[in-house]
């Protein structure tokens, strides 16, 4: 262990020595000092929530209000009334339109369309997140209900079909 840490420790300062043009003095550069933390630190990037069935309660009279059985939580279909401010004036009935296939399950979820196709900055849909939960809060709503789930941002704005689908699922 020591020896591939000894080893590991020549190859950086080496790698150092390189980008400082030292033993190449043809071609002199002038390269920014690295502190130790840009050098050791690695980035953080925060992971995606998992959905954790049970952790939403399911209405169980969801099935009767589609076409088709839904495999996702009510949220995948809707927009909650305050996102639909997000849209610019008469594009939540094309959004519906776009979205629907008759007696099929649509291909992706209407708020990610909503996102897409009304080109939403990430901060204004965070903001209508925050207000959507001070205002169910306010009024007492259970947000951990099929009804009132407060939309995961990180996961819509993966904009990948498959978590996105997979998070929403019903289980």
């Amino acid at each position: 262990m020591k020896k591939l840490l000894t080893l590991a420790l020549a190859l950086a300062m080496l790698l150092g020595l390189a980008a400082c043009g030292i033993g190449n003095e043809s071609s002199p550069t002038t390269v920014p000092e690295l502190t130790t933390t840009q050098i050791t630190e690695a980035p953080t990037q925060n992971p995606l929530l998992v959905y954790v069935p049970g952790s939403i309660k399911l209405d169980p009279s969801v099935g009767s209000d589609y076409s088709f059985t839904p495999t996702k939580r009510r949220l995948y279909y809707q927009i909650p009334g305050l996102f639909e401010a997000l849209a610019p004036e008469g594009t939540i009935t094309e959004l519906f339109e776009k979205n629907k296939v008759i007696g099929v399950e649509p291909q992706e979820m209407l708020l990610v369309t909503l996102v897409k196709y009304s080109n939403i900055a990430r901060q204004d849909f965070d903001r209508v997140v925050n207000e959507y939960t001070k205002t169910c809060a306010s009024n007492g709503i259970d947000t951990t209900t099929e009804d009132f789930e407060i939309p995961n941002a990180d996961v819509i704005y993966t904009f990948d079909n498959a978590i996105i689908d997979e998070y929403y699922r019903r289980a």
